[in-house]
């Protein structure tokens, strides 16, 4: 009985200096030139023991014994070994990968090389062409509508000048940020806006929040639009696919405009007289003309009865 009782004391003793031995690491990840790097993977080396930073680059690795090893990895740059010395705070400085830029080269990794979904980290949801055009629409924001959860879509005419496709959509993740617009990738490459035909469209693949900034940089911020293009007909034989809509819009509000009174705020012309001393020679022929005073940019000036003015 001593015996077991002796034992039980020394795994106890073992147990409680094994435990005095690990401690809290924490720390930040940045690349070389300072800039955090988001959501970077820590692990301690030869176990499971790891974290994932946050979107500042920074962690806290909890249980790490004295001596070990941390591994730290992120898209896009080479794998960090570092060793954990008597500091508690371990600061890592990452290298980008040679030959990747990902500010520039986009990398779409589960969507544009058909990597199963379930294996990617990010948040996201997949339309094929099918359910996309349930209910053919002109627009691909209005054809995204009611389909992906968390994504919030502003409908508006078509004909709107000046209009974005960036402007009708907000994601989940993109408002808490500052109502940040997502950005539009067409087969790989990143675009300011796209009028892309829905007809066209095999698969959109929608990445929300902050995780999209893990494949497409800090312009992903508000979330990404991954769009694929059909590029293939049928699979036997030659086929024809016509699509056909009409559309017609009716502007709800029209500007009210008054035709009756001139440029200005004065509600008299102001006659012109030349100075030869401070006037162009050519300007002699307008002298004694009228003119609109355009002190004030507004538009009630002189009342228009026919008469003559310089413009």
């Amino acid at each position: 009985m001593r015996k077991i009782v002796s034992l039980f004391v020394m795994a106890i003793l073992c147990s409680l200096l094994v435990f005095a031995q690990s401690r809290n690491i924490s720390g930040a990840v940045a690349d070389a030139n300072g800039k955090p790097v988001p959501f970077a993977t820590v692990t301690v080396k030869g176990t499971k023991n790891g974290v994932t930073a946050d979107a500042d680059g920074k962690y806290i690795l909890r249980g790490v014994p004295s001596g070990a090893v941390l591994v730290i990895s992120s898209v896009g740059y080479d794998d960090r070994e570092v060793s954990v010395g008597t500091s508690d705070i371990v600061n890592v400085s990452m290298t980008t990968t040679a030959g990747t830029n990902l500010t520039e080269v986009v990398v779409t990794s589960a969507f544009g090389i058909k990597k199963a979904q379930r294996t990617t980290p990010f948040s996201s949801q997949v339309v094929k062409s099918e359910q996309l055009n349930i209910i053919p629409q002109t627009s691909l924001t209005d054809a995204l509508a009611g389909k992906i959860a968390g994504v919030q879509t502003r409908s508006q005419s078509n004909v709107k000048l000046g209009a974005d496709q960036q402007d009708f959509l907000r994601i989940r993740g993109g408002l808490s940020l500052g109502d940040l617009n997502p950005i539009f990738v067409v087969d790989g490459t990143v675009v300011n806006s796209f009028e892309i035909n829905p007809d066209d469209v095999e698969d959109v693949s929608v990445l929300k929040g902050a995780n999209a900034t893990a494949l497409f940089g800090d312009r992903a911020a508000g979330g990404a639009i991954v769009i694929n293009t059909k590029k293939r007909g049928p699979k036997q034989g030659i086929g024809i696919e016509v699509t056909q809509s009409v559309q017609a819009d009716k502007v709800y509000i029209l500007p009210k405009y008054q035709n009756l009174y001139g440029g200005g705020g004065a509600d008299q012309l102001t006659q012109f007289q030349f100075d030869p001393n401070q006037h162009p020679a050519e300007w002699a022929a307008l002298d004694g003309k009228y003119f609109p005073d355009y002190t004030d940019d507004a538009s009630w000036g002189p009342r228009m009865t026919g008469q003559e003015y310089v413009p």
